[in-house]
């Protein structure tokens, strides 16, 4: 009985400290990634978009945002390394 209580008790311990990563960017390194923008933006610099095109990206699916994403050059989360590859070398 005292290992069981021993092993949720660590268990236990585990689960509270554990902690997800948190990520967040400043709004100069978020402008900088979305310079192309020339709308409005929020106060932590990422572009304010309008609620229609929000709503209608809502009814996308993940598989059809990355087949369009991949149609563009776009393999990876954030650019296309691929392409700057290339053109790095």
């Amino acid at each position: 009985m005292r290992k069981v209580f021993f092993l949720f008790c660590i268990v236990l311990l585990a689960v509270f400290t554990v902690n997800a990563q948190s990520v967040k960017w400043n709004p100069e390194d978020v402008k900088l990634l979305t310079k192309n923008w020339e709308g409005e933006r929020t106060p932590d610099g990422r572009p304010k978009v309008p609620d229609a095109l929000l709503e209608r990206l809502s009814k996308v699916t993940i598989e059809e945002a990355w087949e369009f994403l991949k149609a563009k050059g776009y393999e990876n989360q954030f650019e296309n390394f691929r392409v700057r590859m290339k053109t790095a070398g």
